[in-house]
């Protein structure tokens, strides 16, 4: 598993792909252990009780499972934190009084406003989205690719209660959803640290 390049993006999105690496390495690896120990014998290991009277193909069950869980967290980590991330950019551009590009001067229209009927700026991130490709349309491709990955993200908020957002499909892979919104964020003109 090969991450994205990940120069100059939100230090969060870097820590949740790392710990996603290190989880998905550390569970194949004792999945690993754990089925060479009960092809040679029983599992008698305090530690390992849960497993000693699982089968081999309840092992492997138990750890696609566990790799799949770990996969929906990641996703929802990645997407909120792009989320974060995207918003963080608007607000300080809405609240700028320098900056003079297009996006900050939209930001601070609506931010302006917003003040002035005395209603908080509250956009959805859509919103936002659509008002960095009005003003920069060489990003469609890569907004329209980090798009059709954000249904999941409701989905996986609010309890996974509901079919996925796209039946007859699998979860994708995180590493899908990590080239997306890398791919967007880089694309993005952010203003300032994205350090939080």
């Amino acid at each position: 598993m090969k991450a994205p390049n990940l120069s100059g993006l939100n230090p969060g999105i870097a820590l949740i792909w790392d710990m996603f690496e290190e989880a998905s390495n550390a569970l194949s690896i004792k999945e690993q252990a754990l089925l060479l120990v009960a092809s040679i014998g029983e599992i008698n290991d305090l530690a390992l009780a849960r497993f000693a009277r699982m089968s081999e193909a309840e092992i492997k069950v138990f750890f696609k499972k566990s790799k799949d869980e770990l996969s929906a967290m990641t996703i929802m980590n990645l997407l909120s934190a792009a989320e974060g991330c995207i918003r963080v950019d608007f607000e300080r551009r809405a609240q700028s009084e320098t900056e003079t590009d297009p996006v900050s001067v939209a930001f601070q229209c609506i931010a302006r406003y917003c003040i002035k009927n005395r209603n908080s700026p509250q956009l959805g991130i859509k919103d936002i989205l659509m008002i960095y490709l009005e003003n920069d349309p060489s990003i469609k491709d890569k907004l329209e690719n980090f798009e059709k990955y954000w249904p999941y993200r409701n989905w996986l908020c609010h309890g996974r209660w509901a079919a996925l957002p796209f039946k007859d499909e699998p979860l994708p892979e995180p590493q899908e959803f990590m080239v997306a919104i890398t791919s967007l964020l880089d694309a993005l003109d952010f203003r300032g640290s994205m350090n939080g």
